[in-house]
């Protein structure tokens, strides 16, 4: 029972180390110079400001061009929204790490007595 156990806990910590990994690498981006020129600036400042802007335009009064606004608006939420939950998994991720590799070695040592 206990290898099953063992099994179960070393599949989980790899789940958790590719959220790590995950984590990392979005901070690498979030420092890159031409990220935060693209995405930070242009897309998330910039474009929606843009969009915000093209809502109260007379040209996109219609409805489906509103609807298409807010569909894009809706986007640039959506993908801070990702960025904010890769953070957000990997830190829990990097607690969870430490209690499964804690309780791994407490059933191994089981194992031995």
């Amino acid at each position: 029972m206990s290898d099953i156990q063992v099994e179960q806990i070393d599949v989980a910590i790899e789940d958790m180390q590719k959220a790590v990994v995950r984590k990392d690498n979005l901070i690498k981006l979030q420092t890159c110079k031409e990220f935060l020129d693209v995405i930070d600036v242009g897309y998330f400042e910039e474009e929606s400001a843009k969009l915000v802007l093209a809502l109260a335009h007379p040209a996109y009064s219609g409805q489906e061009q509103q609807s298409r606004l807010n569909k894009l608006i809706n986007g640039v939420g959506c993908l801070s929204q990702y960025f904010g939950a890769i953070m957000s998994v990997g830190t829990d991720a990097e607690k969870a790490i430490k209690e499964h590799e804690e309780l791994r070695a407490e059933i191994l040592s089981e194992e031995v007595v």
